[in-house]
């Protein structure tokens, strides 16, 4: 049933899912091939096409790893909405006895980030030809917080669209597949969240008839009343501040610099424009093999050791900001900026080091917007945001362990209790 289930997302009226699949094939046929243009939704047509014979093809077995496979990083997850995916399916669990016999046991060390990659070291030379990398929860719409609901997925869009990319007749990018959620001021940690992206159980959220392309479109360039898919204004987030610097074991005065250096050490890229990292929250993305293999093997062994020894590791996090810069060399930045020269002023006041450049330069305009907002905020508490960097799982704040070398290196550390 994943098919019709897949199929009536993309055209709701026509109420598949309690149909059977060679009913609901022989129906659109007849819709598609008697009466031309039955469908407005959008993909419907596609659907019947490749969507359709691509996912009954997943499901009889005759899709093997060498051209597909899902990764899902378990913990005590129920693994059963993806049991159709059984014959690509790779589960990597780290909850224990708990574990199903057909998974692949690990330590609980690293979250998903010590799952994937240890999957790509693992596999590197023989990896699929298109790899869908998730966490192991049900992919259900948006996220609400620990233990208040939501698989990261965002509205509109569904867990087969990673998997089917590679047949889509139009792709943005042919290599990965990234819809980016949430972006990140790098010096000042402050988000910004997809207004598609559903982060209160009360949220009303319109459901596109397209699928949502990889990122959404600048606030500005939203016409009066129109309900757009954009970029909601960043936040102020003091806490996550003094959380991650104590989970590194460092000063929230050498955060900076400890983030710094895990991008110049660990992505190994330029800075993106304005310091603003676009990621996809709860880390679930799709890239192809060629993608994977831009970067050495080494280059993934190095990730894996810094995230290998304790539960909850430090650069899981920064990890979960930079897949879409570390899956492969990409070429550019995910999510478009635009050129306004009048931002500079707000982005001096934002960041520590001076903003060089100028109107030629691309911008992040939701920084200079909301440049007296966060100052107002600064105060808030917004311990109970939800939905903000994928803090799914979270236990607490970690015991004494081992500091990435080169934040114990560089930056001065908080002495162990």
């Amino acid at each position: 049933l994943g098919s019709t289930v897949w199929l009536s997302k993309r055209c709701p009226f026509l109420a598949l899912s309690a149909l059977p699949l060679a009913m609901v094939v022989k129906a659109v046929v007849r819709l598609l091939v008697g009466a031309s243009a039955v469908c407005a939704c959008d993909g419907a047509a596609e659907a019947e096409d490749w969507g359709l014979e691509q996912l009954e093809r997943i499901e009889r077995g005759d899709v093997g790893k060498n051209e597909l496979e899902i990764v899902l990083a378990q913990h005590q997850e129920d693994l059963s909405w993806s049991d159709k995916y059984k014959h690509v399916r790779t589960v990597y669990c780290k909850g224990g006895a708990s574990c199903r016999r057909d998974t692949i046991k690990l330590a609980n060390v690293g979250r998903e980030a010590h799952t994937f990659l240890h999957h790509i070291v693992s596999n590197y030379d023989h990896l699929a030809m298109w790899t869908v990398f998730s966490q192991a929860e049900e992919p259900t719409e948006g996220y609400m917080g620990q233990g208040y609901g939501g698989g990261h997925m965002l509205t509109g869009a569904s867990f087969e669209d990673y998997v089917l990319h590679p047949q889509r007749p139009e792709q943005e990018d042919p290599d990965a597949f990234f819809l980016m959620t949430q972006k990140i001021h790098l010096p000042t940690l402050q988000h910004a969240v997809r207004s598609t992206y559903k982060v209160r159980a009360e949220q009303q959220v319109e459901h596109p008839e397209a699928l949502p392309r990889m990122c959404p479109i600048s606030r500005h360039e939203v016409e009066e009343g129109d309900a757009a898919d954009t970029w909601q204004p960043f936040r102020d987030m003091s806490w996550l501040r003094s959380f991650l610097a104590k989970k590194c074991f460092i000063t929230e005065d050498g955060l900076k610099e400890a983030i710094d250096i895990f991008w110049d050490t660990h992505v190994a890229l330029p800075f993106p424009p304005s310091n603003v990292v676009h990621f996809a929250q709860g880390a679930r993305f799709a890239v192809s093999r060629e993608r994977i293999q831009q970067r050495p093997i080494t280059f993934y062994e190095d990730l894996l050791e810094t995230v290998k020894h304790d539960e909850d590791p430090c650069l899981s996090y920064m990890l979960e900001w930079a897949w879409w810069y570390i899956v492969g060399k990409p070429a550019g930045v995910p999510c478009g900026l635009t050129r306004k020269p009048e931002v500079v002023p707000w982005l001096r006041k934002l960041q520590s080091d001076p903003v060089k450049g100028g109107a030629d330069q691309e911008w992040d305009d939701e920084l200079d917007d909301n440049w007296q907002a966060v100052k107002s905020i600064q105060s808030r508490s917004l311990s109970r945001d939800s939905g903000f960097s994928g803090f799914s799982g979270v236990s607490g704040f970690p015991r004494c362990g081992k500091i990435p070398k080169a934040l114990a290196e560089k930056v001065r550390a908080v002495p162990c209790k």
